[in-house]
């Protein structure tokens, strides 16, 4: 059917999404400026693809000319405003997503941008009513009330920002997102038994989250059950090995079980001198096994390689009253 212009479009839009921009264009030029429904679709498309060539400044006027053409379709009134705080043209934006909200009330969409443009200019106040706006539009959207729960916490208000985190577990029974952010939510506050549970809610859903098994094994670790969080940590490893994070927490879990020499293997076999922390951990368990001068050697290097940072002379300073070199450690 090679003259549908509905489906030209769905194949211009499927180009676009896959990067493939040249053949996109080359569909959404296909089709007729004035196709109606069809012609109003074009031009978005056509607004999408400036975009996606990180062309804010042609994807504007190319949003503005289609606002000119279709003045009272909201979704162009949202694309040019949406343009607009990329390009922290702010007066614009709010001008459109305004016009947006006058031609389509009940559709939560301006609702949203404006909350994010009230976010842009620091007004939280702004952005929660926003947010409640739209939420009354679409009261089951998860997405609002993880948005609200972000607000909250900007504002640290963090018994409400957990509030509407557990509300949006409770809308949507599957998405991670919320669990996610209420199982960090949770190890802040130290409640490690609910952090657990939200991140075992996590693996259920999706085994292989590297995020969902670390945060498992950080409320693991805190309640004392270093085997199970060692576990955890190792299966995060293995899914995203290059994670420094992941490394650290399976190294520590692996020393507080006693096994200083499989702590060293997660580490890799190399000092890490661009990351303080691991490289710090690696001289720590040198000194453990009695090579003080191997971990002296660690932060001889890292005070070069981080030469405005207080760690290396306090970890030496810490190595060296080890060894009942007090005036050396003094001084550093």
């Amino acid at each position: 059917n090679p003259g549908n212009v509905e489906l030209t479009l769905d194949l211009a839009s499927a180009y676009l999404s896959a990067g493939n921009l040249a053949e996109a264009e080359r569909l959404i030029n296909e089709v007729p400026a004035d196709s109606g429904e069809a012609g109003v679709r074009r031009a978005l498309l056509d607004v999408l693809t400036s975009l996606r060539r990180n062309d804010a400044s042609t994807a504007l006027d190319r949003a503005l000319a289609a606002r000119d053409q279709w003045p009272d379709d909201p979704r162009v009134h949202n694309l040019v405003g949406g343009i607009a705080v990329d390009l922290h043209r702010f007066d614009l934006a709010e001008q459109s997503f305004a016009r947006a909200m006058e031609l389509a009330p009940d559709a939560p969409a301006s609702y949203v941008n404006l909350a994010r443009l009230s976010m842009e200019r620091g007004n939280l106040d702004a952005a929660r009513t926003h947010y409640e706006e739209a939420l009354a539009r679409a009261p089951e959207a998860g997405s609002l009330m993880i948005a609200l729960a972000q607000v909250e916490a900007m504002a640290e208000n963090r018994e409400a920002a957990v509030e509407w985190l557990e509300k949006a577990r409770v809308a949507d029974s599957v998405a991670l997102a919320p669990r996610l952010l209420l199982a960090r939510a949770y190890l802040v506050e130290q409640e490690y038994e609910k952090a657990r549970t939200v991140a075992r809610e996590v693996i259920d859903q999706q085994p292989e989250s590297v995020e969902g098994l670390y945060l498992m094994g950080l409320a693991e670790q805190a309640q004392g059950e270093i085997a199970a969080a060692s576990a955890l940590f190792d299966r995060a490893m293995e899914l995203d090995p290059d994670n420094v994070d992941l490394r650290l927490n399976a190294a520590q879990a692996q020393l507080r079980l006693g096994n200083d020499a499989v702590a060293e293997r997660r580490l890799g076999s190399e000092v890490n001198l661009d990351n303080l922390q691991v490289a710090a951990f690696q001289a720590g368990i040198r000194a453990r096994r009695g090579d003080v001068d191997g971990a002296l050697e660690i932060t001889q290097s890292l005070k070069e390689y981080h030469p405005d940072s207080a760690i290396p002379f306090a970890l030496e300073g810490e190595l060296l009253a080890a060894r009942q070199d007090y005036t050396a450690s003094a001084a550093a």
